[in-house]
């Protein structure tokens, strides 16, 4: 009876054992469990807006991130798993959605820092490295809209706006503006992952996210110049929609020389794929001919 005890008490303990050195695996299961349902939910509201759902993207994510946590506290066994740098990836993705913007550029810089130590290895995830490296400037198109919307809420003169939209939205002169910079980066890094058609859908439809706040801002603009600016002169009025209009064209050319509409619709030839490229087409104002 004791010698049986004895064997109970033993294999009690080696499942003990086996499950804490899981547990950090059991966490990162869970945080991609929670994140996925957070960014399929985002993905819903934003096309089909609905009031009365009562769970948030943000609470998926807020529950990823504390999984996470869990699970960086067993950092060596996640390496010893070859999976440090993807929990990285989710930590990064997560902070980015819960706008924790400084940890999130950090702990992308930690999955690229993983993520080249096991290219030494001949180990490779070109998708979450991807993504990490794109990350900086899929955050600076969020935050280029916030930034739009906030410096326009106070209803800021001519010049004013001008100026923001030369610093964050487009120049005209040789240096990108912080959006358009933030656009164009997307696109140099979705060039490298051409194949991996569900990322490269993802990256293209980040860029026509873009699109949309510069069209906006175009849209502030003709208020600033028609409604907010009463001391603009006549010619001060003429002068500022000859601009405007630099500014638009400035877009439209744009537009067609990524053609991102006709990409979008070539990686996703499906129904879901025509759908959502008639979906950004009808938001930015772009035809079949502008997007040719």
């Amino acid at each position: 009876m004791v010698f049986k005890n004895q064997i109970y008490r033993f294999l009690l303990l080696a499942a003990m054992a086996v499950f804490t050195s899981c547990a950090h695996l059991v966490h990162l299961d869970r945080a991609q469990n929670n994140f996925n349902r957070g960014a399929e939910l985002e993905n819903q509201l934003s096309f089909n807006p609905k009031p009365d759902v009562s769970a948030s993207p943000s609470m998926y994510y807020s529950l990823a991130y504390a999984e996470l946590d869990k699970a960086l506290a067993n950092k060596n066994s996640l390496s010893s798993d070859h999976v440090l740098a993807t929990t990285y990836t989710i930590k990064a993705l997560c902070e980015w959605k819960l706008a924790m913007y400084d940890e999130a550029k950090k702990s992308a810089d930690n999955a690229l820092d993983e993520l080249e130590e096991m290219e030494k290895t001949g180990m490779r995830l070109p998708r979450d490295k991807a993504l990490m490296e794109a990350l900086p400037a899929l955050m600076e198109i969020g935050r280029m809209k916030e930034e739009l919307y906030a410096f326009h809420s106070s209803a800021p003169s001519y010049e004013a706006s001008k100026a923001h939209y030369l610093e964050f939205i487009h120049n005209d002169s040789t240096k990108m503006a912080r959006l358009e910079a933030a656009i164009d980066k997307v696109g140099s890094i979705q060039a490298t992952v051409a194949t991996n058609e569900e990322l490269s859908a993802y990256f293209v439809m980040s860029q026509l996210a873009g699109l949309k706040t510069w069209s906006d801002a175009h849209n502030f603009l003709l208020t600033c110049i028609d409604e907010n600016d009463t001391t603009l002169s006549e010619q001060g009025k003429d002068d500022a929609w000859e601009w405007k209009g630099r500014q638009e064209s400035a877009f439209e050319n744009f537009v067609k020389e990524k053609k991102l509409v006709k990409k979008l619709r070539k990686l996703m030839p499906n129904q879901q794929g025509r759908d959502l490229a008639n979906w950004w087409s009808e938001r930015l104002g772009v035809t079949e001919d502008d997007d040719e």
